[in-house]
């Protein structure tokens, strides 16, 4: 949770800095309002009454991973991948041009 918690007043101290100041309240606020669910989340798995709204969170949280995160986790996968090949291939051609000389 502190990691969470730095990792977050890194980029809240980021935007802030970039007078993007409202775009950071806005992180704020959907940061907080994230923990907060995950808490309630939590604590009705933990003590099993209203399964419904456990349920209901489930769904939500299904939908924001299947059509928001996972097409940014497969960009952002593919352009990691394409930067690592490109970064092996400039190793390799300043490889082959020591050898050369």
């Amino acid at each position: 949770s502190s990691g969470i918690n730095a990792e977050y007043g890194v980029a809240h101290a980021f935007l802030a800095a970039l007078y993007l100041g409202p775009l950071a309240l806005l992180a704020n606020i959907v940061f907080w309002v994230s923990m907060a669910t995950l808490a309630a989340w939590i604590g009705i798995k933990y003590r099993g009454d209203k399964p419904e709204i456990a349920e209901k969170i489930d769904e939500i949280a299904e939908i924001i991973w299947e059509q928001g995160l996972t097409p940014l986790y497969v960009v952002a996968v593919g352009l990691g991948t394409a930067a690592a090949v490109k970064h092996a291939q400039t190793m390799q051609n300043q490889q082959r041009g020591k050898k050369r000389s």
